[in-house]
């Protein structure tokens, strides 16, 4: 097999399979201990934005940060291409070194972490893992198939929060303002994205069809929130002109209760809304009421799964919406908000 690729400035050409390795020397074999030969990496004085291994920052912004490493390979395949991968959590973030390190004591060398900090607050662990793939986008790719466990742990992402820090000068103590005085004053806003339904783009296709729609919301950390807040005001005039439908509107913008992420899930706890909403009635009409909500909340990278409750009740939820309760029906996530 022919391979070409970039290592630095340099244009290399592997002419053999990766698993296919120069034999090590045995004198110098066994010199080694048996971890040595086994292949392994350290990872070690991570910085990230300049502020150590523990960092608050907000949701989806980017973080830079450098770190030592070391990495060699077995014993028995010196000259294998290796790579190392950083990632958050269970998600990949970045391939920090990829090359030939050799058998022990193999490559060293200061490298450069850059990532997007999650959307959704919470406290991340940052992780690194060593993988032997042709190239560092391979490498990536393998990372999530088994993420490296919490011993490969080397830092922490506090994402909304803040953690003690230490300040080079006083911060000015801005003097309080009144409501009346804080809802005159003009707030930053950002995008939210919210789902409605289209009879005119869906053209026939099932009642689970959604589009997007943007709005503009107050600033805030908490971006999960805001969208659904967003979209429990249901469609503009305009919106509703062009053919998009909701079941929400002004009726119901204090829908949400709160919303929790926890391992990939988000909990979304409603208040009783079965007398506002009395138009989802029928199965379309409960199917675009859940594609809705769930669209809205699953588009973020850190959830795979929603399950919402009413007043902290699943099962009530789900028996409204006809769907059988298995293990979404679980009150604990919801108890513990």
């Amino acid at each position: 097999m022919r391979i070409k690729g970039f290592l630095g400035i340099f244009v290399f050409t592997v002419l053999v399979p990766l698993t296919s390795c120069v034999p090590h020397s045995p004198s110098v074999e066994g010199t080694l201990s048996d971890d040595e030969k086994k292949g392994g990496m350290t990872v070690s004085n991570i910085t990230l934005n300049d502020a150590g291994d523990k960092v608050a920052v907000k949701p989806g912004s980017i973080v830079r940060g450098t770190l030592d490493y070391q990495v060699w390979n077995e014993a028995a395949c010196p000259s294998c291409i290796a790579q190392i991968v950083v990632g958050v959590g269970d998600t990949v973030q970045d391939c920090i070194y990829f090359g030939f390190p050799g058998a022990y004591p193999g490559a060293s060398g200061k490298g450069v972490v850059r990532f997007t900090a999650p959307v959704f607050e919470g406290t991340y662990d940052v992780r690194y893992k060593r993988i032997k793939a042709y190239t560092c986008e391979h490498a990536k790719s393998l990372y999530g198939s088994s993420p490296p466990s919490s011993a490969n742990t080397i830092a922490t992402v506090v994402v909304g929060s803040s953690l003690p820090v230490k300040v080079e000068k006083v911060e000015k103590v801005e003097p309080q303002i009144s409501d009346a005085e804080f809802e005159a004053t003009p707030q930053e806003t950002m995008t939210a994205k919210v789902y409605f339904s289209s009879r005119k783009r869906a053209r026939g296709k099932r009642c689970t069809a959604v589009f997007p729609r943007q709005r503009k919301a107050p600033k805030s950390l908490a971006v999960a929130t805001a969208a659904m807040n967003q979209l429990f005001r249901g469609t503009t005039e305009k919106e509703r002109s062009q053919g998009y439908s909701s079941p929400f509107s002004e009726k119901s913008a204090d829908l949400l209760r709160r919303i929790t992420i926890k391992n990939k899930t988000a909990y979304v706890d409603l208040n009783d809304f079965r007398t506002i909403l009395s138009d989802v009635n029928t199965p379309c009409s409960r199917k675009q009421f859940l594609a809705q909500m769930t669209r809205t909340v699953i588009r973020f990278q850190t959830v795979k799964m929603v399950i919402f409750a009413i007043e902290g009740d699943p099962e009530a939820f789900y028996t409204f919406m006809k769907i059988p309760c298995d293990e979404k029906c679980d009150p604990a996530p919801f108890e513990e908000q």
